[in-house]
């Protein structure tokens, strides 16, 4: 899993950048030049959507999800590795339903040709395929890390 995290992580890194560069070029051309590539918007929002699921795996495998850590450390080690239990529980059963639905929409977008009401025209399906992807690297993570919660600590 962290060679599988890492690349996401890459990809999220790598989407960022392209939209800083994107939009420093839009900001160049429209201060400079007084033209507009007309796309930053677009691209801009496709890439922050990539990032985004791209970036729920690795924020997880990180430590980086958001816990309430000030309630947990007061709770004794055993209410504490149930409540954990729980949590990944409940977190594969929400990402499950999420990763269902996500799935829905994208082979729509593929089967009925969607594409974008913008100038690029892209087949929505393209970005929209970051979404599906990213929920079953965030599935995965949450099933590893259970097997590690189930398994207890390392002797």
């Amino acid at each position: 899993m962290k060679v599988v995290n890492g690349a996401a992580t890459w990809l999220a890194a790598a989407a960022i950048l392209a939209m800083a560069g994107i939009t420093a070029a839009e900001v160049i051309a429209r201060s400079f030049f007084n033209v507009s590539f007309e796309l930053a918007d677009e691209l801009g929002g496709y890439l922050l959507v990539a990032t985004v699921f791209l970036s729920l795996g690795p924020a997880l495998a990180g430590g980086a999800m958001l816990r309430v850590e000030m309630v947990e450390q007061r709770l004794p080690a055993p209410v504490r590795r149930i409540l954990d239990i729980l949590f990944h529980l409940m977190a594969l059963a929400v990402s499950g339903i999420a990763f269902y639905w996500i799935w829905q929409h994208v082979a729509s977008s593929m089967r009925r040709e969607t594409i974008a009401a913008t100038w690029l025209e892209t087949p929505l399906w393209i970005p929209q395929i970051a979404m599906p992807v990213g929920m079953a690297l965030l599935i995965a993570t949450l099933l590893v890390s259970l097997v590690r919660t189930l398994r207890g600590p390392a002797a």
